[in-house]
């Protein structure tokens, strides 16, 4: 009864996408995340002036230029996270990555981008529509890497993020989730196109 109780509790909390080049873990539980990635780096922003504009200030990363502020928000963790100055913004990184996710108020939506010079493509997407404070959305890739990350929602305007993690890891596949994934009707997917650079 237990394991069958442990196995809906990790069901819930993240989906599995399988592709025939790709597979991904697509999270909303932190903790869940933390275990399978081991964290990685967090970028919680307290250093940053708030209103300052996001660009290479932070070690190993560069936000595309006018698209995010550090914001001061009581609802934030440690009170400091960062805003999109419109409804998106694009995270580039000096260093392919295997996973990504952010803390967050409200909804959001994630692309994960492997730009090779001659276009991008995006790798896998996951979004969460829940409103609300200290929500998590993150992907976690088992195959592939990625080196942009567009942050966005097209629905109600700038998005607002408290801390951001990203990093490398081996990122394992418990073998009975598929399996069980299938049999209880959780989505498989896999998303890979190339967009014009």
């Amino acid at each position: 009864m237990l394991m069958k109780m442990t196995l809906k509790k990790t069901i819930a909390s993240f989906l599995i996408l399988f592709g025939t080049e790709a597979a991904a873990l697509s999270f909303t539980d932190k903790a869940l995340f933390d275990q399978v990635t081991g964290g990685g780096t967090t970028v919680d922003f307290t250093g940053l002036n708030v209103g300052e504009a996001l660009t290479d200030q932070i070690a190993g990363i560069e936000f595309a230029s006018g698209t995010a502020l550090a914001h001061l928000e009581g609802q934030f963790n440690d009170n400091r996270g960062f805003r999109s100055d419109g409804n998106e913004t694009t995270i580039f990184f000096n260093e392919d990555q295997t996973f990504f996710g952010a803390t967050r108020l409200g909804p959001l939506s994630i692309e994960l981008i492997n730009f090779d010079g001659g276009g991008e493509t995006i790798v896998e997407s996951a979004i969460s529509v829940e409103t609300g404070t200290n929500l998590f959305l993150g992907i976690a890739l088992v195959s592939e890497t990625f080196n942009r990350v567009r942050l966005f929602d097209d629905v109600t305007g700038p998005i607002f993020v408290d801390d951001i993690q990203f990093g490398v890891a081996e990122i394992p596949v418990p073998p009975m989730l598929p399996l069980y994934a299938g049999i209880v009707g959780v989505g498989f997917a896999f998303r890979k196109f190339a967009r014009p650079s």
